[in-house]
């Protein structure tokens, strides 16, 4: 009867616990597939088995966040890194991740853009930097494809169709609504 209890006990596992283990499992093996392609710098990849991970609904690591952040950033999608070094830092306190933070923070603004596909974002500058200009054009190729961006841009001027808005660091802009078109000036 000893030797029957474990057994019992083991057919009585809730289906719930279950689930977790295989949750845990398919973590386990995300995270290790997100360690390899960071390794090896494949952004791409890993944005593809971080996305996977958050799907696995076990806590991810600080460097499963980390990774994450990176991989956003080198598609330019700054709202996405943000969002990831401050679950990195909700981890654990890191030098490294509160000065990204704060570099973001003091150099880009959030914006709500929405006009119809097809529009064509515009900086009235377009950033020197390489990872800003990167933003720009990660916003302005997500308006197209979608008609709509919310997200972080790098302070400055912008221009949607004859609409134009002011993106402040640290700041919220407003909703941005354009058309999209821009009109043509007569001659003459």
């Amino acid at each position: 009867m000893q030797l029957l209890l474990p057994f019992l006990l083991l057919l009585a596992v809730s289906p719930l616990a279950q689930a977790k283990d295989v949750d845990r499992a398919e973590y386990v093996r995300l995270a290790g597939e997100i360690r390899g392609l960071a390794d090896r710098q494949a952004w791409s990849g890993v944005e593809r088995a971080y996305q996977a991970a958050l799907e696995t609904e076990h806590p991810l690591s600080f460097r499963d966040h980390m990774s994450g952040a990176h991989a956003a950033s080198a598609s330019g999608d700054v709202a996405a890194v943000r969002e990831r070094l401050f679950e990195a830092h909700q981890i654990e306190e890191d030098r490294k991740v509160v000065e990204w933070l704060w570099s973001i923070d003091n150099d880009y603004g959030k914006v709500s853009v929405v006009s119809k596909r097809g529009a064509e974002l515009e900086a009235a500058k377009m950033p020197f930097d390489p990872a800003r200009a990167k933003a720009v054009r990660y916003a302005a190729q997500t308006l197209c494809e979608t008609g709509e961006y919310a997200g972080m841009l790098p302070a400055g001027a912008y221009q949607v169709g004859e609409v134009v808005f002011v993106v402040t660091a640290g700041v919220e802009a407003p909703l941005v609504s354009a058309t999209g078109k821009r009109r043509r000036k007569r001659a003459g």
